[in-house]
């Protein structure tokens, strides 16, 4: 479990993400291809919007962004290889 009070890139050392921040955060993802199966699961712990930016064109449930809004919100993310998906 790795928790984040600023923006952040994820990596292969990343699974569980706790957002503290008071403000709002970009979790970057990484590059689908380079990431297949791989899942994250983000929760916001505090009262900052989390925005969850895919890695350049790529999409998240077709998408480039998704968000968490509220507090105590949270997403598991899986990867095919080329793109991001929510579930």
């Amino acid at each position: 479990i790795t928790t984040i009070t600023t923006s952040t890139t994820l990596d292969s050392t990343h699974n569980i993400i706790l957002c503290n921040s008071a403000t709002a955060i970009t979790i970057n993802l990484p590059q689908a291809s380079l990431n297949v199966d791989r899942q994250y699961k983000i929760k916001n712990i505090n009262l900052g919007i989390v925005t969850i930016d895919a890695n350049a064109s790529e999409t998240i449930d077709g998408q480039l962004t998704t968000t968490i809004s509220n507090r105590y919100d949270a997403i598991t993310l899986i990867c095919n290889g080329s793109a991001w998906f929510i579930i």
